[in-house]
């Protein structure tokens, strides 16, 4: 009788707090799929460091409440379009540490609470117009994929953004565009500890002399990993980020075209620069 009212009583002051039944944890239990049985009322799942490659849709249809899925340290090659779509209060999306090579439109579909995606780690190439629909989204990491390039399509629904990652990626130049919408964020765009040739091989020029007069106007600040901020780490040896120096004005021409002649319309600004559109 002694040892029941001891098991009761342990028992009873484990679970006293509302976590002990709102988490459903799997780490390391050699799973290849996600399980059928996730059960209803949890908040957390975490199913890190297993096999699992593949995560279909109507998994998640009885786990309304669910607010964070770990799902790090998996082979995970592909999701499922509209895999998600039952998280409906889900706001914490770890994909770290597995195979995927492309987001594709509907990837994250319907995750319109969603604050933090963690994307580090993967193998990803490309990035679909509308994969990144998350206007809720504050903290993005892409870092050490094989990204070479961003379109600011690829961003423009990022509206909350506040924190991002790219360094480690093959990433040679930024357009200013992909960041228009943002007032103030926090990058990391090289690994101060990194060796040249094992992250962005940054082209310090015209081109990304919009990011120094961000950096001069505190509109971006650098991340800092380890000791060392994440600024750009220039491709050429013999130039370094933070004395580099921009060369003339950067301008920007928005222009409006109705019509075209022959094969190419030619628009002159009013400070006499020749704007040449050509059709593709």
């Amino acid at each position: 009788m002694t040892l029941y009212l001891t098991l009761t009583v342990l028992l009873l002051t484990m679970c006293v707090s509302k976590s002990c039944s709102q988490r459903f944890d799997r780490r390391r239990q050699g799973l290849r799929s996600i399980p059928s049985y996730l059960p209803s009322e949890v908040n957390s799942i975490f199913l890190d460091y297993n096999l699992i490659t593949y995560i279909p849709a109507g998994l998640f249809q009885t786990s309304s409440s669910l607010v964070e899925l770990h799902v790090s340290f998996n082979n995970i090659t592909d999701i499922e379009t509209e895999a998600f779509k039952d998280l409906v209060r889900l706001q914490v999306l770890n994909l770290k540490s597995n195979q995927l090579t492309e987001l594709r439109d509907g990837m994250f579909s319907h995750l319109e609470t969603l604050r933090n995606l963690y994307l580090q780690y993967n193998q990803i190439k490309s990035i679909e117009t509308g994969a990144l629909d998350l206007p809720r989204l504050e903290v993005l990491y892409l870092n050490n994929n094989r990204l070479k390039e961003l379109k600011a399509s690829e961003f423009d629904m990022l509206f909350s953004l506040t924190h991002v990652r790219l360094h480690g990626n093959q990433l040679t130049t930024l357009e200013s565009r992909v960041f228009s919408q943002k007032m103030k964020l926090n990058v990391s765009l090289s690994d101060p500890h990194s060796f040249r040739d094992q992250d962005n091989p940054w082209q310090c020029d015209s081109r990304l002399c919009w990011l120094k007069q961000w950096e001069q106007a505190a509109r971006i600040q650098w991340v800092f990993i380890g000791d060392g901020p994440a600024s750009p780490k220039c491709a050429e040896v013999h130039q370094d980020w933070d004395t580099w120096q921009c060369d003339g004005e950067v301008l920007t021409l928005i222009i409006s075209v109705n019509y075209w002649e022959g094969d190419h319309h030619e628009v002159t600004g009013d400070i006499g620069t020749k704007v040449v559109l050509c059709k593709e």
